[in-house]
């Protein structure tokens, strides 16, 4: 993913309150890999309905993360609209790929912004 893509998603975390302030790009992708920011930043988008319930916030078990990303991408599966590239990479996004990582964050972005990523298989 190149630097532009993942300033835009820091960026645009920073606007819907889920960082304070940007962190380095680098340095991100781990605090991705365990569910809970990408379950906040879908239900944060999801306005005043919570879109994934029954997150674990402090995971300590594969299984309590595999359960946290199970829910996350059987909501994004609902979404025709939604890009597949990355849909059913959950092992790889706990394994800390950083492509993937990016990937499934900047695939969130599109949606969100009612676009089409220029990576979706379906495009």
């Amino acid at each position: 993913m190149d630097s532009k893509t993942k300033l835009k998603v820091l960026t645009w975390l920073q606007q819907v309150g889920l960082l304070k302030k940007i962190v380095e790009p680098e340095n991100f992708p781990r605090y991705c890999r365990n569910g809970v920011l990408v379950s906040d930043l879908l239900n944060k988008i999801a306005g005043k309905t919570t879109a994934i319930k029954g997150i674990n916030r402090n995971p300590t078990s594969i299984t309590a993360i595999n359960a946290n990303f199970d829910k996350v991408m059987s909501y994004l599966r609902e979404f025709p609209r939604f890009s597949s590239r990355h849909l059913w990479a959950q092992n790889l996004i706990i394994a800390g790929d950083e492509n993937v990582i990016w990937g499934i964050l900047d695939d969130i972005w599109h949606w969100h912004h009612g676009k089409t990523s220029p990576f979706d298989p379906a495009a």
